[in-house]
């Protein structure tokens, strides 16, 4: 599929870079499981950039039309002046060389100054996201792979204990649910986007297969979850 057929507006290219760069990061995890499984560290890492970045992706381009689209990304270049203009000032003070940083700052700064982004509507976090498209329980691996990222020392603790046996396909379960989903988000976002050609062209790709394999999953687990509450119900009863 070629996706670059589908660019028609700012808010779609930015999307598009995030797609590429969300490859990039699954292609690395699954790169590192087949050539490096004993190399778990980076896995959670990189998955964790990709599912945050799929949503993302996702919450830009499923705006009710075109023209919250395009407000969402304006408060996405918003965010990213504020970033680059902390960091264009932290490298002056350094005395390290912050011309490039403080450029793109003062562009982004003018861009969205014209359009009266500040005090819109913020990003939702992540957390947010994943209620609003019914998926809450995704944030358990989120947190999991945040240690990794963070460097904590529950990481530190997790990999001493994972050393002394050798990785298996269990301990690579979090990055891969992740890395999938990160996929998922950010195609399923930009098929479905206002204008955009829909669910339809994942039939007959890994993508799509992918996704009848999660809904499946998700099936199960919510058939699962209403049959174990029955049973705890039935129980409180009878006590």
């Amino acid at each position: 599929m070629n996706w670059s057929e589908y660019v028609e507006s700012r808010y779609e290219a930015e999307a598009m870079r995030l797609l590429m760069l969300i490859w990039r990061q699954v292609r690395a995890v699954t790169d590192l499981a087949q050539q490096a499984p004993d190399n778990f560290a980076p896995a959670p890492i990189l998955a964790r950039a990709a599912f945050e970045g799929g949503l993302t992706c996702n919450w830009l381009l499923q705006g009710e039309d075109a023209k919250v689209c395009e407000g969402r990304w304006l408060v996405l270049q918003y965010e990213a002046a504020q970033r680059m203009r902390r960091v264009s000032r932290q490298l002056h003070e350094a005395g390290i060389p912050s011309d490039r940083w403080r450029q793109e700052a003062v562009r982004l700064e003018n861009l969205t100054s014209e359009k009266g982004v500040e005090g819109r509507t913020r990003r939702p976090n992540v957390l947010e996201m994943l209620r609003s498209l019914g998926l809450e329980r995704l944030y358990f691996g989120y947190i999991l792979a945040s240690q990794w990222s963070h460097g904590t020392i529950l990481a530190g603790r997790e990999h001493a204990a994972e050393q002394r046996t050798p990785f298996s396909l269990g301990e690579w379960y979090t990055p891969f649910n992740m890395s999938i989903w990160g996929i998922l988000f950010g195609a399923r976002g930009y098929l479905q986007r206002p204008g955009g050609p829909g669910l339809k062209r994942l039939q007959g790709t890994p993508l799509g297969d992918a996704q009848d394999t999660l809904q499946v999953l998700l099936a199960a687990w919510e058939a699962e979850g209403a049959t174990a509450g029955e049973e705890s119900g039935a129980e409180y009863h009878e006590s």
